[in-house]
């Protein structure tokens, strides 16, 4: 029995001993890597240290040379100053210039003018410049009127012919009635006057149609006569006024027989 007591005794001491050398092994490791951690903290600490050293020994030279060429520009300025051929005598004072002449100056400081005489040229030489007869004011003005006119009426025109394309027929009568009323003797006038009878018959409203295809003899230096006679010989058979359109196109036969119109009716 007491053979057991003090194996197990024994067995517990060797136990106990293989524990803390495992705690002191663990220990070691733990305390090894931080000596390698600052060693290398360290180090980086030197070598910052030296970079900073070899700047700070550079930025020492560069001032000490530019000390040295400041010294060196306070002496040239000293040497300038103290420089006679920089001083100016009383004498050489500034005087009003003739309006030909050359200037001499001395030593001494004095201003002298040798007059030059100008160069005569002789009258044969000298050519007369052409006269260039400018336009006269009134009939510019006039001219520009007519252009700015005419750029007028041309764009109003076109903005009434494309409300028409667009099928916007009370537009364009309202655009060419406004046509009419500011250029009614424009060379467009008899176009303007169409395309108002012409927005009337294409929304069926036949009798305001011929009402206004009717006014467009009113305008005998334009070509739409023709068309209006057409148009409403049209409209007429379109009310089934067959008599009337009859006459109308005996119209167009006698009056326009070699126009465009009076071939369709043919």
């Amino acid at each position: 029995m007491k053979r057991l007591i003090f194996g197990g005794f024994i067995f517990i001491l060797s136990a106990c001993a293989s524990s803390s050398d495992k705690v002191q092994t663990e220990y070691f490791k733990d305390f090894q890597s931080q000596l390698v951690s600052l060693s290398q903290r360290v180090e980086a600490l030197e070598t910052k240290a030296k970079r900073d050293t070899n700047i700070k020994t550079e930025v020492t030279e560069r001032l000490d040379k530019f000390d040295e060429r400041l010294s060196s520009v306070e002496k040239n300025l000293e040497k300038i100053k103290t420089n006679p051929l920089f001083e100016v005598t009383e004498s050489a004072k500034l005087t009003p210039l003739p309006s030909s002449g050359v200037i001499s100056i001395k030593p001494e400081g004095i201003v002298k003018i040798a007059e030059v005489p100008e160069k005569q040229v002789p009258s044969e030489i000298k050519k007369e410049e052409p006269k260039i007869e400018m336009p006269k004011k009134e009939e510019k003005q006039i001219e520009v009127k007519e252009i700015t006119q005419k750029e007028t009426s041309q764009s109003l025109y076109n903005k009434g012919y494309d409300m028409y394309n667009q099928g916007k027929y009370p537009q364009t009568i309202s655009i060419f009635r406004e046509f009419l009323q500011k250029y009614s003797k424009d060379a467009l006038a008899d176009n303007a006057q169409y395309w108002i009878a012409e927005s009337y018959y294409a929304q069926k409203l036949f009798d305001k149609a011929i009402e206004e295809f009717k006014k467009v003899e009113k305008y005998p230096d334009g070509n739409k006569t023709p068309d209006a006679y057409y148009k409403i010989y049209l409209a007429y058979t379109e009310m089934g006024k067959k008599k009337e359109a009859e006459k109308w196109k005996k119209e167009l036969l006698k009056k326009f027989k070699d126009s465009e119109p009076a071939k369709k009716i043919k």
